[in-house]
């Protein structure tokens, strides 16, 4: 059984402002892909014991780490074993819940064309009531999928919305990733105009979490929180969203306090400094987004030290295998480059053609630790 982090809440405080709110009016929201049970295997995660990876052990890991979020709303993805594991699990700990799977009908290289994995959003059953529910299925070749649903916050009677989804997960393809985004937007808009019609409120917030597989600087991040919602509602200066954690570079440690020095210092600069680890690298593609005319960040959970995320190695001479399948990889692509290349070219010109080869340094192979591990269940945090 893997040992328990313990994450800390740092109080967010703007101009040394304290509390902007009463104790009723305040929730909590969590973002968190789980790994699907299907994609954690040797072959995706070498660095990681096989043992780790079973999904028997790895489920009870993951329960752990939802237990200690004690969120009242938690938007998940690459969610698998909903049905037999996660909604009754959740239940037993006070979540209702809304699933949505993605379809199977397109063939990707990881997960082929049968896909076991969806969005789920839980929330605390005493605080909020489900009002009504939303799919979205991209149209592309992708087979990916948001979930909108609209809550009832029972101490206020104010509904809320909460969108959840999953973005393609090649970062180089931006224009899939932006599709996909616009077709959440228009989603969105759509969803929110029935619901206030429904409710009769005019002021309906709205919270988007994901993983959305681009970093802070990518033109992901900038269409969310520029440029959002400006095309749909051209009459109302709509206001784009803001990240929870646009803030977290300004945690003062000694005093465990998130100090903001003015109402805008934020931005992509203070972002968490990492949402996801593993062998290749570390960086944030998890989020989650809000209308800032409605809510305000009062707290954020702590990102765990990189060492946490390394604690554990992996298994041995795993490295010196990764190289031997990176070198194959590159020799086939020397071999491909080559047969394209003019017979009166070289063997240097093809290579030169081919993807540069990087081998990992077998001799420190703690620097290639990553998660999961026996403390944290997903390649998330």
């Amino acid at each position: 059984e893997g040992g328990r982090q313990t994450r800390r809440l740092f109080p967010v405080a703007v101009n040394a402002g304290g509390s902007i709110s009463g104790r009723h009016n305040v929730f909590t929201v969590g973002q968190f892909n789980i790994l699907a049970g299907n994609l954690a295997v040797p072959a995706h995660f070498p660095y990681v014991q096989p043992t780790t990876l079973q999904w028997d052990s790895r489920k009870h890991v993951l329960a752990r780490e939802i237990a200690a979020l004690d969120v009242d709303i938690l938007c998940t993805c690459e969610l698998t074993n909903y049905w037999n594991f996660f909604k009754d699990a959740m239940a037993d700990q006070g979540y209702n819940s809304v699933y949505l799977k993605r379809p199977s009908i397109t063939k990707s290289s990881w997960s082929g064309v049968d896909k076991y994995d969806g969005c789920g959003t839980f929330f605390r059953r005493d605080k909020f009531k489900l009002i009504t529910e939303y799919s979205v299925n991209y149209k592309d070749v992708h087979d990916r999928v948001g979930l909108l649903v609209a809550l009832e916050h029972l101490a206020t009677q104010r509904t809320l919305i909460v969108a959840n989804t999953h973005l393609y997960w090649d970062s180089r393809k931006v224009s899939d990733q932006l599709a996909e985004l616009k077709e959440m937007e228009a989603a969105i808009t759509r969803f929110k105009d029935q619901v206030a019609k429904q409710q009769q409120q005019s002021e309906i917030g709205v919270i988007m979490c994901g993983d959305f597989n681009n970093g802070p600087s990518s033109e992901i991040y900038h269409y969310v929180t520029q440029e959002l919602f400006k095309q749909q509602d051209t009459s109302n200066s709509p206001v784009p969203f803001r990240s929870a954690y646009d803030v977290y570079g300004h945690l003062d440690t000694e005093s465990a306090e998130i100090r903001v020095p003015s109402n805008t210092a934020y931005g992509t600069q203070y972002e968490a400094p990492y949402t996801s680890s593993n062998f290749k690298r570390q960086w944030t593609i998890d989020y989650i987004f809000y209308s800032p005319q409605v809510f305000a960040t009062t707290g954020l959970l702590e990102i765990p030290p990189e060492e946490a995320l390394k604690a554990d190695d992996g298994p041995e001479g795993w490295i010196e295998e990764e190289n031997k399948n990176l070198q194959q990889a590159h020799d086939k692509s020397v071999a491909a480059a080559a047969v394209k290349q003019d017979p009166a070219s070289s063997d240097s010109d093809a290579a030169k053609s081919a993807p540069a080869l990087k081998l990992l340094d077998a001799s420190n192979p703690a620097h290639y630790n990553g998660i999961p591990n026996r403390s944290f269940g997903s390649d998330h945090i």
